[in-house]
């Protein structure tokens, strides 16, 4: 691993200005083998780097490292199946990996979780065309809806983030087929769903230009992360410029995915 550690530190003095110019400038330098895991340390000193600008302690190196060995073993271990495409009923391609959005779009990924009796979750994780997070968010609540009304909800969460961080343009994404459908088809249900998905689509008036996409589970393990959040708080929680270090390992695979 010093060898490579040597690299890593000799790129780091770069100044180079995103975590996405990292990758690709480790890909100039030699990343044939083991490029899970170098770009998955990178990864983990970028996220510390943001955590300490924006007011966070500073973390032991060899924790950081620990971590992220941990995450790229994970990731090996269960990324197997995730870098494919499945064709849906109707002929149309799925996508089973996060894909970054255009340039100058933001992409926002929502999921839903039920905590049996205690309540749900709604996640989010907002990305720009790079794979950088611009906002992350988990909020719990001592309620019981269906999972497409908790999907809505995140939704809803995740637009008013996105208004905001002042961004013009948006792809929502979500593993629910039936919250994508309708808000496609500006399909308004009569119901309590139909009122929040209503909701979602008066406040995307607010952009320049929006869309919205539906992805297999297998790319959207970040905002499912985040629904799933613990320990359970049963309150609204968002990081900024960042995301929590349990995700961290899901958010540099997906960021890295136009690599491997």
């Amino acid at each position: 691993m010093g060898d490579w550690m040597g690299d890593a530190e000799e790129i780091l003095n770069e100044n180079l200005k995103t975590i996405m110019d990292w990758f690709r400038r480790c890909k100039e330098v030699d990343l044939r083998e083991d490029i899970c895991k170098k770009i998955m340390v990178l990864w983990a000193i970028w996220n510390e780097r943001n955590k300490v600008f924006h007011g966070g302690e500073e973390g032991c190196p060899k924790t950081i490292l620990d971590g992220a060995l941990r995450y790229h073993k994970t990731y090996s271990e269960s990324a197997g199946g995730m870098m494919v495409r499945r064709k849906a009923g109707n002929g149309e391609t799925h996508s089973t990996t996060w894909i970054a959005p255009p340039e100058g779009w933001w992409k926002i990924n929502v999921d839903a979780a039920t905590f049996d009796e205690q309540g749900c979750g709604m996640g989010v994780v907002i990305r720009d065309h790079n794979g950088e997070v611009g906002r992350a968010a988990v909020k719990q609540v001592r309620t019981q809806w269906s999972v497409e009304i908790i999907e809505a909800k995140a939704a809803l969460l995740g637009v008013n983030m996105a208004i905001q961080m002042g961004v013009t343009k948006v792809i929502i994404e979500s593993d629910c087929l039936q919250l994508v459908n309708a808000l496609k088809k500006n399909e308004v249900q009569s119901n309590y769903f139909g009122n929040v998905v209503s909701e979602v689509l008066s406040l995307l008036n607010s952009f320049i230009s929006f869309s919205f996409s539906f992805v297999k589970r297998e790319g959207n393990y970040a905002a499912h992360g985040m629904a799933h959040y613990t320990p359970l708080d049963f309150s609204t929680r968002i990081w900024v410029d960042m995301c929590p270090d349990t995700i961290g390992g899901i958010v540099a695979s997906d960021a890295m995915s136009e690599f491997t």
